[in-house]
């Protein structure tokens, strides 16, 4: 060991200059030298620990200080016992509260620009738009409940075509903006479909009500009192019924079980060869 010269032996005279080389080390070693020509404690010389190193008394030691700070520590993991601050601010740990209600003024202005344009832009395409909302799960949204002309047709064109490769898909049907409320509804009146092919008709409403679909060759063939297809509408789900390609002509009539209650609904057609 390179201390070795150091250490007393037997009929050893300490002389003040072994007591002087004994109070270098130590000055060295604590970094506390601050003399012309004497070094302090490098952090070369942590790289040749050769053990541990664990303080002498528990929570009582300092690693730097507020004047003297490290000025990178790079470690493997950190254990703390008590809270940690990072630039200043406390890091969040598990069962700390978080509050978002103190939010600066840049990231208000923020939002607000965001909700003024979006619910402009919404207003242009689709209509009347309800205020902006928040869910549960903390997700933004926006409810449209009253769809301008423009809007249904860009639904049902936009949405529904495209499901349909090589069909043709046309609204015969809609009242959004007026809901109905009598018994016997007439969706569509005599609509000539002869130049569809592989034709269907697609109803949907809000309301449970009785479909009636009528199919005829001829304007003089209609009756009534005898529809070519009827089925009840279950709330909310589309209904689709099948026209036979000889079939030229064709009416819809919907019947509403309670007259009380105001019901929405559309109807298209699709099929081939327009």
């Amino acid at each position: 060991m390179w201390l070795d010269h150091l250490r007393p032996k037997p009929k050893t005279r300490i002389t003040v200059d072994w007591g002087q080389q004994v109070i270098d080390i130590l000055e060295q070693l604590y970094g506390k030298a601050l003399a012309p020509g004497r070094e302090a404690l490098m952090l070369s010389d942590l790289g040749s620990l050769p053990s541990d190193v664990i303080p002498a008394l528990d929570a009582y030691y300092s690693l730097g200080s507020d004047a003297r700070a490290w000025l990178r520590v790079v470690a493997q993991r950190g254990e703390f016992r008590e809270d940690v601050t990072v630039a200043g601010r406390s890091v969040l740990k598990d069962g700390d509260p978080i509050t978002v209600s103190d939010i600066t003024d840049p990231a208000l202005n923020k939002l607000w620009t965001m909700k003024m344009d979006l619910q402009g832009y919404l207003q242009r395409i689709y209509g009347k738009v309800a205020p902006l909302y928040v869910d549960e799960e903390g997700r933004v949204g926006v409810r449209i409940f009253e769809l301008e002309e423009p809007a249904v047709n860009k639904l049902i064109y936009g949405v529904l075509r495209p499901a349909f490769p090589g069909y043709t898909v046309v609204a015969l049907a809609r009242n959004v903006g007026v809901p109905a409320n009598a018994t016997g509804v007439e969706l569509i009146g005599e609509t000539d479909v002869s130049a569809y092919k592989s034709k269907t008709i697609t109803v949907k409403a809000d309301y449970a009500l009785t479909l009636k679909v009528y199919c005829y060759d001829d304007p003089s063939d209609y009756d009534s009192a005898d529809p070519y297809h009827q089925a009840t509408l279950d709330a909310g789900r589309a209904y689709t019924v099948r026209i036979e390609d000889e079939f030229m002509y064709v009416r819809l009539l919907v019947d509403n079980p309670d007259t009380a209650d105001h019901v929405v609904y559309y109807a298209y057609v699709k099929g081939r060869g327009l």
